[in-house]
């Protein structure tokens, strides 16, 4: 859902949060809007921060989608829209959500 939101209505936010995104799921149907995306940061002044975080025991497609996703959005301009990307030891899908929680807010409320 962050994604979908990220990618289709960028300027909703400021700050967004995917905590383990399941990239994997419908044949990676959430990409579909990525390069529509990187085209309006390159057109439009979004000013935005993202921030990925997976489980270090993640199933096996979870870390290197999110791994690749935040490289290839870390490469847009940084001005625009800062990516950060954190991999959280020892947790798993159900649990990564929950690890996440203080580094989201932290994230979200810095200024």
């Amino acid at each position: 859902m962050v994604l979908r939101s990220l990618f289709k209505n960028p300027g909703a936010y400021q700050a967004y949060i995917a905590a383990s995104p399941s990239i994997w799921w419908n044949n990676r149907d959430v990409l579909k809007d990525e390069t529509a995306f990187i085209r309006r940061v390159r057109d439009t002044k979004l000013s935005l921060r993202l921030l990925i975080t997976v489980g270090g025991n993640e199933d096996e497609d979870m870390i290197p989608d999110a791994a690749g996703l935040a490289q290839r959005l870390s490469v847009l301009n940084s001005d625009r829209v800062a990516v950060s990307y954190a991999v959280i030891p020892d947790e798993n899908h159900v649990l990564v959500s929950l690890a996440s929680i203080g580094r989201a807010l932290g994230f979200a409320l810095k200024p």
